[in-house]
């Protein structure tokens, strides 16, 4: 039988917004969903609907009060977790949104920052960032530029911008004025990692003006209330959707290597509160609880289930059905994988994406994989120069559902390869925040290292094309 008291967490990511409802042994008792659209105006533009989005978290929420009926009473507390560098603009008292939500795949402030080149240096060592379109500093400044109602709220003094997390919670509590978590702050590019607070240099770099910040909260701040049919509920954790698929496994240690492939991917292996600069990657918080932080050495790769997205639109197919079949065998392609940007440990938004061999969907589409295979390699070779070899390698995530990829990763990385059982990585991660002694345990599927020397020659061919390319 569910055991009271319940939970609520919230995981809004870039095609869904997710409600669960977990009892105190870490089981789903609820959930729903809401999928939201993805707009790509023009090129590099890629954005939501604040009022769909706004809408789809009514949906959910109204979804598992239906479902959980007289029980509602017993949820005790809430958690959100959402892409950290999508950004959006809001009114300071009614909260509405200004400008629409600007994805962390949103590229457009790549030419603006060119122009900050020479102040990439001192960005990296206050927020552990690469200078990066992805992040929400250049997408604000942009709509301070280009957007007609945030310039009247600006001129009014009745503008807000942040992180989207932070939006969200304003539309969750009703408080135009809610403060932003540490986690999705970070991402941003302005808030200095070390201090913990807006950075006035850096605001005043990009442009954008501090007083128009929410100001920062650690992770387990009290945020406001849910109002779930009269029952009012604190939402007492808010984080990013990576550093929450973190804790889904427990507490998160340094001799793990954590891989999560799903839209884009990501890797992080904890530093145990210290930085460790290596060239290509980043410092990120993961936590701050109380006066504790958390930081990881991380790597992003923008090019993963987009990548798959990216090849059926190219090949007008369907590309997600036949993989598990398709990965079962080789192909002679490879696949220089740029979609959505070149990111760690290059930062390169110049190059395009393109298979070199291979005629066919079935060949392309393995290259594809392999490219994402591939690329978690070339940035696990930048950790292992500064940290020590890992004990074991946990990959969750949407992509990693393919056999294919992890079997993959097992071979090249010399070292088995555990699988969560577990799909919802990001929402398990986030109810063990809440309820850390939630007795729930994680099983695993692994995928032994064996020998395969084709996909070692297609890895050193194919890294050899990224040097050239890259000038690396």
């Amino acid at each position: 039988m569910p055991q009271p008291p319940y939970i609520l967490v919230i995981d809004q990511g870039g095609h869904s917004t997710r409600a669960f409802i977990f009892d105190s042994r870490l089981a789903v008792v609820a959930q729903a969903q809401a999928r939201i659209t993805t707009q790509h105006p023009r090129t590099r533009f890629v954005e939501h609907d604040p009022v769909e989005l706004g809408q789809s978290l009514a949906t959910v929420l109204a979804s598992v009060c239906d479902q959980l009926a007289e029980d509602v009473r017993h949820i005790q507390f809430a958690g959100l977790a959402c892409q950290r560098s999508s950004i959006v603009c809001w009114h300071k008292q009614s909260g509405e949104a200004l400008s629409p939500v600007i994805s962390w795949q949103d590229t457009r402030g790549v030419n603006y920052l060119d122009t900050l080149q020479s102040s990439q240096t001192r960005i990296q060592k206050k927020t552990g960032l690469r200078l990066s379109p992805h992040y929400g500093a250049s997408k604000m400044r942009w709509c301070l530029e280009h957007l007609p109602e945030v310039q009247s709220a600006h001129q009014a003094e009745q503008l807000c911008m942040g992180p989207l997390a932070t939006w969200l919670v304003v539309q969750l509590t009703g408080n135009p004025l809610a403060k932003a978590d540490a986690v999705n702050a970070a991402r941003t590019s302005l808030m200095n990692l070390t201090e913990g607070q807006w950075d006035e240099d850096l605001c005043a770099l990009f442009n954008v003006p501090r007083s128009m910040l929410p100001g920062i909260a650690a992770n387990n701040s009290r945020y406001g209330e849910i109002d779930l049919d009269g029952h009012k509920v604190p939402l007492c954790y808010v984080t990013g959707d990576q550093t929450a698929a973190l804790f889904a496994t427990g507490q998160p240690g340094p001799d793990v290597l954590y891989v999560n492939i799903g839209s884009g991917a990501f890797l992080q292996r904890l530093t145990e509160g210290a930085f460790k600069p290596v060239d290509g990657l980043l410092n990120s918080l993961v936590e701050r609880v109380d006066q504790r932080q958390l930081f990881s050495l991380e790597a992003t790769i923008n090019g993963a289930a987009n990548a798959l997205d990216w090849l059926a639109d190219q090949e007008h197919v369907d590309v997600l059905s036949r993989l598990d079949e398709w990965l079962q065998q080789d192909t002679e392609a490879l696949f220089i994988n740029a979609v959505g940007g070149l990111a760690a440990p290059w930062w390169r938004d110049d190059l395009e994406s393109r298979f070199i061999g291979g005629t066919d969907t079935r060949s392309h589409a393995i290259a594809v994989i392999e490219s994402i295979v591939f690329l978690l390699m070339v940035n696990m070779e930048r950790m292992a120069g500064a940290l020590p070899k890992p004990e074991k390698i946990i990959v969750s995530g949407g992509l990693s559902r393919l056999d294919g990829l992890c079997s993959r990763l097992a071979i090249l990385a010399g070292m088995s390869v555990y699988r969560m059982q577990d799909t919802e990585a990001t929402a398990l991660g986030l109810a063990r925040c809440l309820l850390p002694g939630g007795p729930r345990k994680t099983g695993f599927d692994e995928f032994l290292t064996r020998d395969d020397e084709r996909l070692l020659a297609r890895y050193r061919s194919w890294s050899s094309e990224m040097k050239r390319v890259t000038n690396d």
